[in-house]
């Protein structure tokens, strides 16, 4: 019951009437966008309307770690447990409101929960990211052998969007547009992430048609999702390690 309260609360409080709820399966792709752009987080405390603002420093599957910035005329924003802190970002693409409730405080640092409600007002958000360091993503079909691959770049639109990968491959095997099959993405330190994915685009570097046994496929794959908590595996997988093109 408390949650739907703080909903009610945030939505009454926003300036516009044009702002839209986002689907809570969405809220992990606005997250990372703010930890990848270290993009500055204006907020106020609830109970005072004291302001003052943050930048996202961690972000898990399951935790937002905030650091409290430097407020006007040296004042402390005196944070504590249990409060609720209403956050609003202004950028070009879009505006983002939502809800944090304070789970712990360590000095100038504060951790929630993921928002209890997200909010966006005119959303143009078809942003492409590119890997800081080398990532490749494996590709397999029931049935068929893995396509290996490096990821080329990685789109956060419609719940955390999708990634493209260069790879080496042969007619035999080629796969087809709207196949689904099993992705994994793993990073130079050893950790993987394993999800699924459903084939979008295919293009051919290479002239197969004129006797070429093998070639170069660019493949695009859109992420699938049972569930929420899949989403936010891949948000903390990816966290730190992407750069705007």
């Amino acid at each position: 019951m408390s949650e739907i309260v703080a909903k009610s609360d945030a939505a009454s409080s926003l300036p516009e009437a044009d702002w839209t709820e986002v689907a809570v399966a969405q809220v992990p792709e606005y997250l990372l966008d703010l930890r990848t752009s270290a993009r500055g987080i204006s907020a106020m405390r609830k109970h005072d309307g004291r302001r003052f603002s943050v930048r996202m420093t961690r972000l898990t599957h399951d935790l937002v770690e905030m650091a409290v910035q430097p407020v006007p005329a040296g004042g402390h924003a005196y944070l504590s447990r249990d409060e609720t802190i209403w956050c609003f970002v202004y950028t070009r693409e879009y505006a983002l409101a939502f809800i944090l409730r304070i789970e712990d405080v360590q000095g100038d640092s504060f951790q929630s929960a993921y928002p209890t409600g997200m909010w966006i007002r005119k959303e143009r958000r078809h942003k492409r990211f590119i890997p800081r360091v080398p990532m490749q993503c494996t590709w397999q079909r029931p049935g068929t052998s893995e396509i290996t691959g490096d990821v080329m770049d990685i789109g956060l639109g419609g719940f955390l969007g999708g990634v493209n990968v260069v790879a080496h491959s042969d007619l035999a095997s080629a796969p087809q547009e709207g196949d689904r099959g099993s992705v994994s993405l793993s990073r130079e330190d050893g950790v993987v992430w394993t999800g699924e994915g459903v084939l979008r685009r295919i293009s051919w570097v290479g002239d197969p048609d004129n006797g070429e046994l093998a070639a170069f496929i660019l493949l695009g794959f859109a992420f699938v999702f049972p569930d929420e908590r899949g989403a936010r595996q891949l948000t903390e997988f990816l966290d730190g390690l992407l750069e705007p093109m």
